[in-house]
């Protein structure tokens, strides 16, 4: 008796409730090292309930399925084997359970990834110079052997634009008291433009969030003949 066989034959949906029946007899009887079953039509009828021609049209419903290979031998009861367990079904789709689980534990080297026009634009938002942000994190994982690693590569890239943006100073509105009798009003730093060749090379989030964020540098760029 083949236990692996046993799972396969309880597990595999079937619509006829006598070919399944039949199908766990001829599990009940193989090998648990081949898969070979050889039990006799007798025995089949006896463990089924059914007459022995209609356990032969089940076995033949087994074999058109693909579940079961039939070897006749003269004078012997017939050879069945079972289907190999690697390219059974049921066990195909539990290996790629088992591989979509692996994937998704897969961490990803930083030196191996490249932000996407989505994390670009998260870096946008935040104030921040995407290329820049890069380069920085590519100064560190140098530094650190190359050996950083996640499973979310783009969770990593948004804390560390976040970080980044709390140690950006501080905006300051209205006045401050003069110092020395000259006026400390704050004047608001240049927010930075993008040339006519940064946006030509430019991914389609990016431009979305300059045209929904932007709209003086999307201005300039219509000055200088931009397709906007």
């Amino acid at each position: 008796m083949s236990i692996e066989a046993l799972k396969i034959a309880f597990t595999t949906p079937m619509d006829d409730p006598l070919e399944k029946l039949v199908f766990i007899a001829l599990a009940n009887c193989s090998n648990p090292d081949s898969g070979i079953a050889w039990p006799s039509a007798g025995y089949l009828s006896r463990f089924t309930g059914a007459s022995e021609a209609t356990v032969r049209r089940k076995i033949k419903k087994l074999v058109d399925d693909g579940l079961v290979t039939v070897t006749h031998r003269t004078g012997k009861s017939s050879q069945y084997t079972l289907v190999s367990l690697t390219t059974h079904p049921c066990h195909s789709d539990n290996h790629k359970l088992k591989e979509t689980k692996i994937n998704k534990n897969r961490k990803t080297k930083v030196c191996d990834w490249t932000p996407s026009d989505e994390d670009l634009a998260y870096a946008a938002s935040k104030g921040l110079n995407g290329g820049e942000i890069l380069q920085r994190i590519r100064m560190w994982d140098q530094q650190n052997g190359n050996k950083a690693a996640y499973v979310d590569v783009q969770a990593f890239w948004r804390n560390w634009c976040m970080r980044e943006a709390e140690k950006a100073p501080k905006r300051v509105t209205g006045h401050s008291r003069p110092i020395n009798g000259q006026s400390t009003e704050w004047t608001p730093p240049q927010r930075k433009m993008v040339s006519l060749e940064q946006w030509q090379s430019m991914g389609d989030g990016l431009r979305t969030y300059y045209k929904q964020n932007r709209p003086d540098v999307i201005a300039e760029l219509k000055k200088v003949g931009a397709d906007v």
